[in-house]
């Protein structure tokens, strides 16, 4: 028996405006919000140059398009949010605008620019934002475009991202300077998005990724490509982990970005579990003050040395096992060398130095707990004829025990060993002494210790 089916031909749903019409402010209406108003799905809301003291409301889709970026200003003197996208396909470009409250708490922040939750296809596009808690706010939402702002002084975040599903979201081409908190923040369960070409300077935070304060999910399948940060002032790129975390997939690809900071830290990762937060894929193509970062993961049986890796910069050693680093000056890289989840490897002949550093916390300058050589969770390595000197902390041990130290002097640093070390923000304890090997038994086989106060009858 032979059934004939008819063929159906597809049909490809798309959005089609009818007559769309385009209005102008001031020839049209007075003030912008009059004309949003006015407008129905898919007009133009055209507004020339000058001066409009408002805060709007984006309720439908639309395009909203100022006449010159810099000379067409929207105003909200100093109070709230000047511009609310409440409207899915719905854009707004070519402003400048500026002077939004300061309000952060509670939710939502007040900003120059605030896209709802549960919204798609926004674009905001070539603006010139400051003076605001947070630049541009996107919530849960499916494929907004963040392309080509300026963005400054902000009391928060120049670019605040995530919600509990954001997803398809392109941020791009945006120059960000002065934010007291963070240039970029993504946070929450932000997947599959697109950080592309940005520029960030003279913020705290140049970019980080960390949970949602509600939800204690992490950003994860993000692309971080083509980012130029330079001169935060605690860090360029910081990527954080909660201790307690609902997913084992942190997994965040970064490609081509460009580090400059002489005086604070590159590159920091930490977070409470290997898996979940250690394991990015960092590759060499991103660089740190200049020469590669090389953030190695489940690697075996290496040599890193300067023969083979001459352009090195910063190592990190994620889930690797009989790896020998050696003969390598990191002194002064901010970043020190990392160890996680790493076993049964060899760091040799290596100075780890100049890695003293100070961040402000509410105006208060501190001394910022990081270390020339951290290890997490990471046991049975040898550490030998290394110079550790001048930081912060010399050594974080944090839950990693039965590693060898020898023949490496400790100097000049403000703690040589944290052996209960917690993370970076503050002089906590994790409440677990790691325990590891400081000699091989033998007297003239232990290390240099320059503040030793004790006993040393020949001053070695």
């Amino acid at each position: 028996l032979m059934i004939m089916v008819p063929l159906v031909p597809r049909i490809t749903l798309q959005t089609v405006w009818s007559n769309p019409a385009t209005i102008v402010v001031p020839g049209d209406y007075p003030t912008i919000q009059a004309a949003i108003n006015a407008a129905v799905t898919g007009d133009t809301v055209f507004v020339r140059n000058g001066t409009y003291y408002e805060h709007i409301e984006i309720n439908r889709p639309l395009t909203l398009v100022g006449e010159d970026s810099k000379t067409t200003i929207i105003d909200g003197n100093g109070t709230g949010t000047v511009a609310l996208i409440t409207s899915s396909y719905a854009s707004i470009s070519n402003f400048t605008i500026t002077n939004a409250g300061l309000n952060l708490m509670p939710s939502p922040f007040d900003s120059c620019v605030y896209v709802v939750m549960e919204l798609s296809g926004v674009d905001v596009e070539n603006n010139i934002i400051s003076n605001c808690g947070v630049g541009i706010c996107v919530g849960d939402s499916y494929g907004a475009n963040v392309n080509g702002n300026t963005i400054s002084n902000t009391t928060s975040c120049g670019i605040l991202v995530g919600g509990p599903q954001s997803r398809n979201l392109t941020v791009s081409n945006n120059l960000i300077s002065n934010s007291d908190y963070c240039g970029i923040s993504v946070n929450g369960d932000t997947e599959d998005c697109n950080f592309i070409n940005n520029t960030i300077r003279d913020c705290a935070l140049g970019m980080e990724l960390m949970p949602n304060r509600n939800i204690q999910i992490i950003p994860s399948n993000n692309l971080f490509d083509g980012n130029v940060l330079s001169n935060n002032s605690i860090v360029n790129l910081y990527v954080i982990c909660p201790q307690s975390f609902l997913q084992w997939n942190y997994k965040n690809t970064f490609r081509r970005n460009n580090l400059t900071n002489l005086e604070h830290n590159n590159l920091i990762v930490w977070g409470w579990n290997t898996s979940a937060v250690f394991m990015q894929d960092i590759d060499a193509s991103n660089t740190a003050n200049g020469k590669s970062i090389y953030y190695l993961t489940n690697s075996r049986d290496l040599e890193i040395d300067p023969s083979n890796y001459p352009d090195a910069g910063y190592v990190a050693l994620v889930n690797c096992a009989n790896v020998t680093v050696k003969d390598f000056d990191f002194a002064g890289n901010k970043d020190g060398l990392l160890l996680a989840g790493t076993n049964n490897c060899t760091l040799a002949n290596m100075s780890l130095g100049n890695n003293r550093l100070y961040m402000t916390e509410e105006n208060v300058t501190v001394l910022s707990h990081w270390g020339g050589l951290t290890l997490f969770e990471s046991d049975n390595n040898t550490i030998e004829d290394c110079t550790i000197r001048d930081s912060s902390y010399g050594v974080c041990l944090y839950y990693s025990d039965l590693n060898l130290f020898l023949h490496n002097i400790f100097a000049g640093n403000d703690r040589n060993v944290a052996s209960d070390y917690y993370w970076l923000n503050g002089n906590y304890t994790s409440g677990y002494l790691s325990s590891n090997f400081w000699d091989d038994g033998y007297s003239s086989a232990g290390n240099y210790w320059k503040d030793y106060n004790g006993t040393d009858s020949n001053g070695d």
